[in-house]
């Protein structure tokens, strides 16, 4: 090792002396960022600021991509617009990057403190309806209302963060205040299943209501025979009121090998469905031929629509106008006084009556639409025969009502 120092001492001495004072190379400075660097840089910094209003619409433009234009985007858009504008109210159109957790916390403490009701409440500003809220006491959003509009805000950030990567994480999941609200959901229930839904007495209250005695009709709006229709094909099928108010003439046919007539649920010349599963086919009970729905729907041009009446919305559809009077209706004219929602509890009576008579569940959930509880259970179908068979098992509830003869 001493040698090896010598040596190099040496090879000093002799540059030294070969070339005179020994001067080290200059320090080699670090090059400019190149162009293309700067501008990735920027694009970045740029990408991070996107605003929350800009992500709804990058999201929703990947909505229509992936799933197709139809009129449940559309309605859910407008609902996810909603929660944007609320949160541009209290918080301001903020980049997503500036969104942290805390800031869902005080979103999350400000949705709690909305008034749901209240004349003129829907024409103020978040802000200011909150300090009505307090000024009059006003009831306020209950916790599962609260998860909900916290959930639009954290499907925007994960997409902001899983498809845009503007943000490393989705600070709505990152805070547990999802897990905490649904806790507090569950706890906080007043609805139970069968308040869902009509029981049988109500729902012998509602058909024999002046309505299906031919006693009464819509003093202001023409729906034609919709409103007589709807609920009892919606009860007998547990359909959704869309699926019912949207059906074309065509929809409705004759099955030769079963010799029942069934309803035909599925997209297409401007109907849509909540769901892939929604797809199908549905035996009508002989209650709605001995009333006459075949005959209605002979009436009615082949090309045309089941209820030509009914006007679609831009957003909730052909039953939309409807389905607020028949809920007037129920108050006003059959008075029950049920929790049950005033379509939509059809649908869980008839669930409720298909277990009553023994329907297997997964027979059940093929009526109604219902996606099937696991993959294997996706697979293969039952045939029109056997559903007939399984619907004719239900109970009367025309005949209860006094509309048949018993």
């Amino acid at each position: 090792m001493k040698e090896k120092l010598l040596l190099l001492s040496d090879w000093a001495y002799a540059q030294v002396s070969a070339h005179g004072r020994y001067v080290p190379a200059p320090a080699v400075e670090p090059h400019a960022p190149l162009s293309s660097e700067v501008a990735q840089a920027k694009k970045k910094e740029e990408e991070s600021a996107l605003p929350l209003s800009k992500v709804l619409a990058a999201w929703a433009e990947a909505k229509r991509l992936d799933d197709g234009e139809s009129r449940s985007l559309t309605k859910t858009v407008t609902e996810f617009s909603t929660v944007v504008d609320r949160f541009a109210d209290l918080h301001g159109d903020l980049p997503v990057s500036d969104i942290t957790r805390t800031t869902c916390q005080e979103f999350r403490a400000s949705l709690a403190r909305m008034p749901t009701s209240g004349k003129g409440i829907r024409s103020l500003s978040a802000s200011q309806a909150i300090a009505r809220a307090e000024a009059e006491g006003l009831p306020l959003a209950s916790a599962a209302t609260v998860r909900k509009q916290l959930k639009v805000l954290s499907t925007l950030l994960n997409f902001a963060s899983q498809r845009m990567g503007l943000i490393p994480e989705d600070p709505v999941s990152a805070s547990g205040l999802l897990r905490s609200l649904a806790k507090s959901v569950k706890k906080s229930e007043t609805r139970t299943a069968e308040e869902k839904g009509y029981t049988s007495r109500e729902l012998v209250a509602i058909f024999s209501s002046p309505l299906f005695l031919g006693t009464w009709s819509p003093p202001r709006a023409d729906y034609g025979q919709a409103l007589y229709w709807l609920p009892l094909l919606m009860a007998y099928t547990g359909a959704r009121r869309e699926e019912v108010a949207q059906l074309l003439v065509a929809d409705i046919r004759h099955d030769a090998d079963a010799d029942c007539w069934f309803m035909d649920i599925c997209p297409g010349e401007g109907k849509t469905l909540k769901t892939h599963s929604s797809r199908r086919k549905v035996p009508l009970h002989p209650d709605l031929l001995a009333l006459g729905f075949v005959d209605y729907v002979a009436s009615q041009p082949l090309d045309g629509r089941l209820f030509p009446k009914l006007t679609p919305h831009p957003v909730d559809g052909y039953g939309h106008a409807i389905g607020k009077t028949w809920a007037n209706y129920l108050a006003d004219h059959v008075g029950l006084g049920t929790v049950a929602f005033p379509f939509h509890g059809f649908r869980h009576a008839f669930k409720t009556a298909c277990r009553d008579v023994g329907i297997e569940a997964l027979l059940a959930d093929m009526l109604t639409g219902h996606a099937p509880p696991n993959e294997g259970a996706a697979y293969g179908t039952y045939p029109m025969r056997r559903l007939y068979e399984e619907v004719q098992r239900l109970p009367s509830l025309a005949r209860l009502a006094g509309l048949l003869e018993s």
